[in-house]
């Protein structure tokens, strides 16, 4: 086997020893960067991986934890009976209690108490800009498809499966569950 010696070489473009295909190109691909979810999950993966936990509740999702009733009707149940939703009592029950275990099982995780709190206030924020505003005006199936597309799907979408996984029944459990605590109403 013969070898070649280049170290002295000069050339108008690239010294090889074979074919080159280079036009002198540099393609800079540029990656996407992580959305506050992503970062967020990205975070919750190493915390859990490491064991990272704390004691201590963010003020953002403290917030949340606590009943502010205004109209004087309190408890889910009596909140869909004055929306004239009553019928969805055992659904909604349900899908509470699915969205309350998820947080309940990551509450020592900090990166996953800030993404609860990120959804609980988007869920707050468009259901009381949205969803709200017409509710007494809207029928009930009209009130469902601006629910899930405003709000349920757009979660389900950014969160879906990950580290955390958010699918539609937890995502109306959010929902259910600011609505028990007074953060959102279902009738005027």
């Amino acid at each position: 086997m013969s070898s070649v010696d280049q170290s002295h070489a000069a050339g108008g473009r690239d010294i090889i020893g074979g074919d080159s295909n280079s036009n002198n190109t540099v393609n800079n691909i540029a990656l996407p960067s992580r959305t506050k979810v992503e970062q967020l999950l990205h975070k919750l993966k190493y915390e859990i991986e490491h064991e990272e936990e704390i004691r201590e509740t963010i003020e953002q999702l403290a917030r949340y934890q606590f009943r502010k009733s205004k109209d004087g009707i309190d408890g889910l149940e009596n909140k869909l009976n004055a929306g004239n939703r009553g019928h969805k009592y055992e659904r909604a029950i349900e899908q509470k209690e699915m969205f309350a275990k998820l947080l309940d099982r990551y509450a020592m995780f900090h990166s996953a108490q800030h993404l609860f709190a990120h959804f609980l206030a988007e869920v707050e924020d468009k259901f009381n800009s949205i969803i709200y505003p017409d509710i007494e005006s809207s029928s009930e199936s009209e009130v469902a498809e601006r629910v899930s597309t405003s709000i349920v799907k757009p979660i389900v979408n950014e969160c879906g499966a990950d580290v955390i996984t958010l699918d539609h029944n937890i995502v109306s459990g959010m929902i259910y569950w600011l609505a028990e605590l007074c953060f959102v109403r279902w009738h005027k």
